[in-house]
Protein backbone atom coordinates (compact mmCIF):
# COMPACT_ATOMS: atom_id res chain seq x y z
CA UNK A 1 0.00 0.00 0.00
CA UNK A 2 2.84 2.38 0.86
CA UNK A 3 4.19 2.12 -2.68
CA UNK A 4 0.89 2.84 -4.46
CA UNK A 5 1.16 6.62 -4.36
CA UNK A 6 4.77 6.60 -5.56
CA UNK A 7 3.70 4.64 -8.64
CA UNK A 8 0.52 6.66 -9.13
CA UNK A 9 2.14 9.75 -10.65
CA UNK A 10 4.14 7.90 -13.32
CA UNK A 11 1.18 5.65 -14.07
CA UNK A 12 -0.88 8.64 -15.10
CA UNK A 13 1.45 9.28 -18.03
CA UNK A 14 1.57 5.77 -19.39
CA UNK A 15 4.01 3.41 -17.68
CA UNK A 16 2.20 0.63 -15.89
CA UNK A 17 2.69 -0.03 -12.19
CA UNK A 18 5.38 -2.71 -11.90
CA UNK A 19 4.17 -6.09 -10.65
CA UNK A 20 4.57 -6.69 -6.95
CA UNK A 21 7.80 -8.43 -5.99
CA UNK A 22 9.95 -9.26 -2.99
CA UNK A 23 12.56 -6.71 -4.07
CA UNK A 24 10.04 -3.90 -3.50
CA UNK A 25 10.35 -4.51 0.23
CA UNK A 26 13.84 -3.01 0.16
CA UNK A 27 12.47 0.27 -1.19
CA UNK A 28 10.16 0.46 1.84
CA UNK A 29 13.15 1.41 3.97
CA UNK A 30 13.18 4.92 2.48
CA UNK A 31 9.39 5.14 2.35
CA UNK A 32 9.04 4.33 6.04
CA UNK A 33 11.29 7.26 6.92
CA UNK A 34 8.48 9.58 5.86
CA UNK A 35 5.39 10.45 7.85
CA UNK A 36 2.65 9.19 5.54
CA UNK A 37 -0.36 10.09 7.62
CA UNK A 38 -3.05 7.90 9.15
CA UNK A 39 -4.69 4.76 7.80
CA UNK A 40 -8.48 4.81 8.22
CA UNK A 41 -10.34 1.51 8.42
CA UNK A 42 -14.15 1.45 8.37
CA UNK A 43 -16.56 -1.45 8.25
CA UNK A 44 -19.49 -0.79 5.94
CA UNK A 45 -23.07 -1.99 6.19
CA UNK A 46 -23.64 -5.57 5.00
CA UNK A 47 -25.14 -6.00 1.53
CA UNK A 48 -28.22 -8.20 1.43
CA UNK A 49 -28.25 -11.15 -0.96
CA UNK A 50 -31.65 -12.82 -1.51
CA UNK A 51 -31.87 -16.43 -0.37
CA UNK A 52 -33.75 -17.44 -3.52
CA UNK A 53 -32.20 -16.37 -6.83
CA UNK A 54 -34.15 -16.69 -10.08
CA UNK A 55 -31.74 -14.74 -12.30
CA UNK A 56 -28.15 -15.33 -11.11
CA UNK A 57 -26.50 -12.96 -13.59
CA UNK A 58 -28.85 -10.08 -12.85
CA UNK A 59 -28.62 -10.68 -9.10
CA UNK A 60 -24.81 -10.83 -9.20
CA UNK A 61 -24.71 -7.51 -11.05
CA UNK A 62 -27.10 -5.92 -8.56
CA UNK A 63 -25.09 -7.17 -5.57
CA UNK A 64 -21.84 -5.96 -7.17
CA UNK A 65 -23.19 -2.45 -7.68
CA UNK A 66 -24.56 -2.44 -4.13
CA UNK A 67 -21.08 -3.37 -2.87
CA UNK A 68 -19.46 -0.61 -4.95
CA UNK A 69 -21.87 1.99 -3.59
CA UNK A 70 -21.47 0.78 -0.01
CA UNK A 71 -17.69 1.06 -0.33
CA UNK A 72 -18.04 4.55 -1.84
CA UNK A 73 -20.48 5.72 0.82
CA UNK A 74 -18.13 4.57 3.57
CA UNK A 75 -14.95 6.26 2.33
CA UNK A 76 -14.23 8.99 4.92
CA UNK A 77 -13.12 12.53 4.24
CA UNK A 78 -9.63 12.79 5.69
CA UNK A 79 -7.79 16.05 6.49
CA UNK A 80 -5.19 15.46 3.75
CA UNK A 81 -7.83 14.58 1.15
CA UNK A 82 -9.89 17.67 2.02
CA UNK A 83 -6.82 19.93 1.93
CA UNK A 84 -5.80 18.47 -1.43
CA UNK A 85 -9.29 19.10 -2.80
CA UNK A 86 -9.06 22.78 -1.85
CA UNK A 87 -5.45 23.28 -2.95
CA UNK A 88 -6.19 21.77 -6.37
CA UNK A 89 -9.21 24.04 -6.79
CA UNK A 90 -7.22 26.52 -8.88
CA UNK A 91 -4.92 25.62 -11.78
CA UNK A 92 -2.09 28.02 -10.86
CA UNK A 93 -1.02 30.45 -8.18
CA UNK A 94 -1.62 30.37 -4.46
CA UNK A 95 -4.41 30.64 -1.92
CA UNK A 96 -4.37 32.60 1.33
CA UNK A 97 -5.18 30.97 4.63
CA UNK A 98 -8.42 32.98 4.75
CA UNK A 99 -9.40 31.70 1.32
CA UNK A 100 -8.44 28.18 2.29
CA UNK A 101 -10.55 28.23 5.46
CA UNK A 102 -13.54 29.88 3.75
CA UNK A 103 -13.69 27.03 1.25
CA UNK A 104 -13.12 24.45 3.97
CA UNK A 105 -16.06 25.82 6.00
CA UNK A 106 -18.40 25.71 2.99
CA UNK A 107 -17.37 22.15 2.21
CA UNK A 108 -17.69 20.99 5.82
CA UNK A 109 -21.16 22.51 6.05
CA UNK A 110 -22.22 20.39 3.08
CA UNK A 111 -20.51 17.23 4.39
CA UNK A 112 -22.17 17.46 7.81
CA UNK A 113 -25.60 18.28 6.36
CA UNK A 114 -25.52 15.16 4.22
CA UNK A 115 -23.95 12.86 6.83
CA UNK A 116 -20.93 12.09 4.65
CA UNK A 117 -18.41 10.11 6.74
CA UNK A 118 -15.56 12.11 8.23
CA UNK A 119 -12.29 10.91 9.65
CA UNK A 120 -12.19 11.16 13.45
CA UNK A 121 -9.94 14.24 13.29
CA UNK A 122 -12.63 16.19 11.43
CA UNK A 123 -15.53 15.20 13.65
CA UNK A 124 -14.59 17.43 16.58
CA UNK A 125 -14.52 21.21 17.02
CA UNK A 126 -10.77 21.38 16.36
CA UNK A 127 -11.08 20.27 12.73
CA UNK A 128 -9.52 23.51 11.45
CA UNK A 129 -6.38 22.73 13.42
CA UNK A 130 -6.35 19.25 11.88
CA UNK A 131 -6.46 20.83 8.42
CA UNK A 132 -3.46 22.97 9.34
CA UNK A 133 -1.60 19.80 10.32
CA UNK A 134 -2.46 18.20 6.98
CA UNK A 135 -1.08 21.24 5.15
CA UNK A 136 2.08 20.96 7.23
CA UNK A 137 2.26 17.31 6.19
CA UNK A 138 2.22 18.33 2.51
CA UNK A 139 4.88 20.98 3.13
CA UNK A 140 7.17 18.52 4.91
CA UNK A 141 6.81 16.13 1.99
CA UNK A 142 7.83 19.00 -0.34
CA UNK A 143 4.56 19.04 -2.27
CA UNK A 144 3.53 22.48 -1.07
CA UNK A 145 5.19 25.79 -0.20
CA UNK A 146 4.09 28.43 2.29
CA UNK A 147 5.10 31.70 0.64
CA UNK A 148 5.02 35.07 2.42
CA UNK A 149 4.48 38.12 0.23
CA UNK A 150 5.75 41.17 2.19
CA UNK A 151 4.05 43.80 -0.01
CA UNK A 152 0.66 42.15 0.54
CA UNK A 153 1.50 41.09 4.11
CA UNK A 154 -0.07 37.73 3.43
CA UNK A 155 1.04 34.14 3.41
CA UNK A 156 0.06 32.03 0.42
CA UNK A 157 -0.09 28.28 0.05
CA UNK A 158 1.45 27.47 -3.32
CA UNK A 159 1.15 23.99 -4.72
CA UNK A 160 4.18 22.85 -6.68
CA UNK A 161 3.20 22.30 -10.31
CA UNK A 162 5.21 19.08 -10.46
CA UNK A 163 3.15 17.59 -7.61
CA UNK A 164 -0.39 18.40 -8.76
CA UNK A 165 -0.91 14.98 -10.32
CA UNK A 166 0.49 13.20 -7.26
CA UNK A 167 -1.72 15.16 -4.86
CA UNK A 168 -4.77 14.45 -7.02
CA UNK A 169 -4.44 10.87 -5.71
CA UNK A 170 -5.84 12.11 -2.37
CA UNK A 171 -8.54 14.21 -4.05
CA UNK A 172 -9.75 11.34 -6.21
CA UNK A 173 -10.43 9.15 -3.18
CA UNK A 174 -13.24 11.48 -2.07
CA UNK A 175 -14.34 13.18 -5.31
CA UNK A 176 -17.48 11.03 -5.65
CA UNK A 177 -18.92 12.59 -2.48
CA UNK A 178 -19.22 15.88 -4.39
CA UNK A 179 -20.84 14.55 -7.54
CA UNK A 180 -24.31 15.90 -6.75
CA UNK A 181 -23.41 19.55 -5.96
CA UNK A 182 -21.03 19.52 -8.93
CA UNK A 183 -23.83 18.27 -11.16
CA UNK A 184 -26.33 20.80 -9.75
CA UNK A 185 -23.91 23.60 -10.62
CA UNK A 186 -24.02 22.59 -14.29
CA UNK A 187 -27.83 22.38 -14.08
CA UNK A 188 -27.88 25.84 -12.50
CA UNK A 189 -25.82 27.25 -15.37
CA UNK A 190 -28.28 25.81 -17.89
CA UNK A 191 -31.20 27.34 -15.99
CA UNK A 192 -29.45 30.72 -15.67
CA UNK A 193 -28.75 30.75 -19.40
CA UNK A 194 -32.37 29.75 -20.08
CA UNK A 195 -31.17 26.70 -22.01
CA UNK A 196 -33.25 24.55 -19.66
CA UNK A 197 -36.79 25.66 -18.82
CA UNK A 198 -38.66 22.43 -18.03
CA UNK A 199 -38.29 19.51 -15.64
CA UNK A 200 -37.95 17.02 -18.51
CA UNK A 201 -34.93 18.94 -19.80
CA UNK A 202 -33.31 18.85 -16.36
CA UNK A 203 -33.86 15.10 -16.15
CA UNK A 204 -32.40 14.50 -19.61
CA UNK A 205 -29.38 16.72 -18.94
CA UNK A 206 -28.54 15.24 -15.53
CA UNK A 207 -28.74 11.68 -16.82
CA UNK A 208 -26.44 12.65 -19.69
CA UNK A 209 -23.84 14.15 -17.34
CA UNK A 210 -24.12 11.16 -15.01
CA UNK A 211 -23.42 8.83 -17.92
CA UNK A 212 -20.24 10.76 -18.78
CA UNK A 213 -18.76 10.29 -15.32
CA UNK A 214 -19.84 6.70 -14.67
CA UNK A 215 -16.54 5.29 -15.94
CA UNK A 216 -14.45 7.50 -13.64
CA UNK A 217 -16.04 7.75 -10.18
CA UNK A 218 -18.45 5.97 -7.87
CA UNK A 219 -21.96 7.26 -8.57
CA UNK A 220 -25.20 7.14 -6.57
CA UNK A 221 -28.17 5.36 -8.07
CA UNK A 222 -30.51 7.49 -10.16
CA UNK A 223 -33.17 7.11 -7.48
CA UNK A 224 -30.81 8.38 -4.76
CA UNK A 225 -29.63 11.21 -7.00
CA UNK A 226 -33.18 12.52 -7.47
CA UNK A 227 -34.20 12.04 -3.84
CA UNK A 228 -31.24 14.13 -2.60
CA UNK A 229 -31.45 16.90 -5.22
CA UNK A 230 -34.21 18.92 -3.54
CA UNK A 231 -32.51 18.65 -0.12
CA UNK A 232 -29.24 19.80 -1.66
CA UNK A 233 -30.84 22.82 -3.35
CA UNK A 234 -32.55 23.74 -0.08
CA UNK A 235 -29.19 23.59 1.70
CA UNK A 236 -27.52 25.97 -0.74
CA UNK A 237 -30.42 28.46 -1.02
CA UNK A 238 -31.74 28.43 2.56
CA UNK A 239 -35.17 28.15 0.93
CA UNK A 240 -37.69 25.35 0.94
CA UNK A 241 -37.16 23.29 -2.21
CA UNK A 242 -39.58 20.37 -2.18
CA UNK A 243 -38.88 19.21 -5.73
CA UNK A 244 -36.14 20.08 -8.18
CA UNK A 245 -38.40 22.13 -10.48
CA UNK A 246 -39.00 24.59 -7.60
CA UNK A 247 -35.68 26.14 -8.58
CA UNK A 248 -37.50 27.81 -11.50
CA UNK A 249 -39.43 29.86 -8.92
CA UNK A 250 -36.37 31.32 -7.20
CA UNK A 251 -35.83 35.08 -7.38
CA UNK A 252 -32.90 36.45 -9.36
CA UNK A 253 -30.91 37.11 -6.18
CA UNK A 254 -31.63 33.62 -4.82
CA UNK A 255 -30.61 32.06 -8.12
CA UNK A 256 -27.35 34.04 -8.24
CA UNK A 257 -26.57 33.11 -4.63
CA UNK A 258 -27.20 29.45 -5.44
CA UNK A 259 -24.76 29.60 -8.36
CA UNK A 260 -22.04 31.25 -6.28
CA UNK A 261 -22.19 28.57 -3.60
CA UNK A 262 -22.37 25.67 -6.07
CA UNK A 263 -19.50 27.00 -8.21
CA UNK A 264 -16.92 25.80 -5.69
CA UNK A 265 -18.16 22.23 -6.10
CA UNK A 266 -18.48 22.49 -9.88
CA UNK A 267 -14.84 23.47 -10.11
CA UNK A 268 -13.79 20.21 -8.45
CA UNK A 269 -14.77 18.44 -11.69
CA UNK A 270 -13.27 20.88 -14.15
CA UNK A 271 -10.17 18.75 -14.68
CA UNK A 272 -12.39 15.80 -15.62
CA UNK A 273 -14.03 17.81 -18.39
CA UNK A 274 -10.62 19.01 -19.53
CA UNK A 275 -9.64 15.35 -19.88
CA UNK A 276 -12.81 14.55 -21.85
CA UNK A 277 -12.12 17.56 -24.06
CA UNK A 278 -8.65 16.20 -24.84
CA UNK A 279 -10.03 12.72 -25.53
CA UNK A 280 -12.73 13.87 -27.95
CA UNK A 281 -10.33 16.29 -29.66
CA UNK A 282 -8.01 13.32 -30.21
CA UNK A 283 -10.83 11.32 -31.81
CA UNK A 284 -11.50 14.18 -34.21
CA UNK A 285 -7.82 14.28 -35.18
CA UNK A 286 -7.99 10.55 -35.96
CA UNK A 287 -10.92 10.85 -38.37
CA UNK A 288 -10.54 9.06 -41.68
CA UNK A 289 -8.20 6.38 -40.35
CA UNK A 290 -8.22 3.24 -38.24
CA UNK A 291 -6.26 3.27 -35.01
CA UNK A 292 -5.49 1.08 -32.02
CA UNK A 293 -5.46 1.93 -28.31
CA UNK A 294 -1.74 2.70 -28.19
CA UNK A 295 -2.00 5.21 -31.03
CA UNK A 296 -4.96 6.89 -29.35
CA UNK A 297 -3.15 7.14 -26.00
CA UNK A 298 0.02 8.49 -27.60
CA UNK A 299 -1.90 11.18 -29.48
CA UNK A 300 -3.93 12.21 -26.42
CA UNK A 301 -0.67 12.90 -24.61
CA UNK A 302 0.63 15.08 -27.46
CA UNK A 303 -2.64 16.99 -27.80
CA UNK A 304 -2.80 17.56 -24.05
CA UNK A 305 0.70 19.02 -24.00
CA UNK A 306 -0.09 21.33 -26.92
CA UNK A 307 -3.41 22.46 -25.42
CA UNK A 308 -1.76 23.05 -22.05
CA UNK A 309 0.85 25.28 -23.69
CA UNK A 310 -1.93 27.09 -25.53
CA UNK A 311 -3.72 27.64 -22.23
CA UNK A 312 -7.14 28.60 -23.62
CA UNK A 313 -9.02 25.53 -22.38
CA UNK A 314 -6.60 23.20 -20.58
CA UNK A 315 -5.37 24.61 -17.26
CA UNK A 316 -4.83 21.63 -14.96
CA UNK A 317 -1.73 19.44 -15.09
CA UNK A 318 -3.75 16.58 -13.58
CA UNK A 319 -6.24 16.68 -16.46
CA UNK A 320 -4.17 14.13 -18.32
CA UNK A 321 -4.04 10.59 -17.04
CA UNK A 322 -3.93 7.29 -18.85
CA UNK A 323 -6.83 5.78 -16.85
CA UNK A 324 -9.14 8.68 -17.80
CA UNK A 325 -8.13 8.40 -21.45
CA UNK A 326 -8.99 4.69 -21.32
CA UNK A 327 -12.38 5.57 -19.87
CA UNK A 328 -12.90 8.22 -22.56
CA UNK A 329 -12.33 5.59 -25.25
CA UNK A 330 -14.80 3.22 -23.57
CA UNK A 331 -17.38 6.00 -23.28
CA UNK A 332 -16.96 6.92 -26.96
CA UNK A 333 -17.49 3.29 -27.92
CA UNK A 334 -20.55 3.00 -25.67
CA UNK A 335 -22.06 6.17 -27.20
CA UNK A 336 -21.28 4.92 -30.73
CA UNK A 337 -18.98 7.86 -31.46
CA UNK A 338 -16.49 5.26 -32.66
CA UNK A 339 -16.78 1.69 -33.84
CA UNK A 340 -14.44 -1.24 -33.27
CA UNK A 341 -13.50 -4.09 -35.55
CA UNK A 342 -10.68 -6.63 -35.15
CA UNK A 343 -8.99 -4.59 -32.43
CA UNK A 344 -9.01 -1.33 -34.41
CA UNK A 345 -11.15 1.75 -33.84
CA UNK A 346 -12.63 4.17 -36.35
CA UNK A 347 -14.59 7.40 -35.97
CA UNK A 348 -18.27 6.73 -36.58
CA UNK A 349 -20.00 10.05 -35.88
CA UNK A 350 -17.83 13.08 -36.64
CA UNK A 351 -20.60 15.64 -36.12
CA UNK A 352 -21.46 14.31 -32.68
CA UNK A 353 -17.79 14.38 -31.68
CA UNK A 354 -17.61 18.04 -32.74
CA UNK A 355 -20.70 18.78 -30.67
CA UNK A 356 -19.12 17.12 -27.63
CA UNK A 357 -15.91 19.13 -28.01
CA UNK A 358 -17.96 22.34 -27.98
CA UNK A 359 -20.05 21.07 -25.06
CA UNK A 360 -17.02 20.19 -22.92
CA UNK A 361 -15.30 23.51 -23.65
CA UNK A 362 -18.50 25.33 -22.64
CA UNK A 363 -18.74 23.32 -19.41
CA UNK A 364 -15.14 24.26 -18.61
CA UNK A 365 -15.74 27.95 -19.39
CA UNK A 366 -18.93 28.07 -17.29
CA UNK A 367 -17.17 26.51 -14.31
CA UNK A 368 -14.14 28.79 -14.63
CA UNK A 369 -16.07 32.05 -14.98
CA UNK A 370 -18.46 31.45 -12.09
CA UNK A 371 -15.70 30.19 -9.79
CA UNK A 372 -13.57 33.24 -10.63
CA UNK A 373 -16.54 35.54 -9.90
CA UNK A 374 -17.07 33.80 -6.58
CA UNK A 375 -13.37 34.03 -5.68
CA UNK A 376 -13.20 37.75 -6.46
CA UNK A 377 -16.29 38.47 -4.38
CA UNK A 378 -14.70 36.88 -1.30
CA UNK A 379 -11.26 38.49 -1.27
CA UNK A 380 -10.05 41.99 -0.58
CA UNK A 381 -6.72 41.66 -2.36
CA UNK A 382 -5.94 39.99 -5.69
CA UNK A 383 -4.80 36.38 -5.61
CA UNK A 384 -1.28 35.73 -6.79
CA UNK A 385 -0.77 33.76 -9.95
CA UNK A 386 2.85 32.87 -10.38
CA UNK A 387 5.01 29.86 -10.93
CA UNK A 388 7.12 28.76 -7.93
CA UNK A 389 10.08 28.47 -10.30
CA UNK A 390 9.75 32.20 -11.07
CA UNK A 391 9.49 33.30 -7.43
CA UNK A 392 11.35 36.59 -6.85
CA UNK A 393 14.50 36.41 -4.69
CA UNK A 394 13.05 38.54 -1.86
CA UNK A 395 10.10 36.19 -1.39
CA UNK A 396 10.92 33.78 1.44
CA UNK A 397 9.56 30.24 1.57
CA UNK A 398 9.13 28.81 5.02
CA UNK A 399 7.40 25.84 6.65
CA UNK A 400 4.39 26.45 8.84
CA UNK A 401 4.72 26.43 12.61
Amino acid sequence: VLLIQSYFWSGQWGPLQPPESFSQLFSLVNVLKKHLGTVHVRIGKPVHVPSHIDEPKKTAQSVAFSCFREVANGIPITPVALSSLILLDGPIGGITWDGFFDKAKEIMSYLKSFSIPLAAQLENDSWLEELKKSVDFLIKNKMLNAVYQPRLAKEYLVLEESHRVEISYFKNTILHHFFLPGLMFLVWEKIRSKLVTELEQIEQYTLEKRKELKYDIYLPSVKTMWSLSSKLLSHFTNAKIFKIEDVFSLSKDELNSLGERLSLFGNFFRYKYEAYYVGTLTLLNLRGKKFDKEEFYALTKEIFQLEKLNGHVIKHSESYSLPVMKNTLNYALNQELIKKSQGLYELADEEKVKEMIIKYSQNILDIYQMNLRNTLSHQSTPSLSFSPSLRPPETPTRPLN
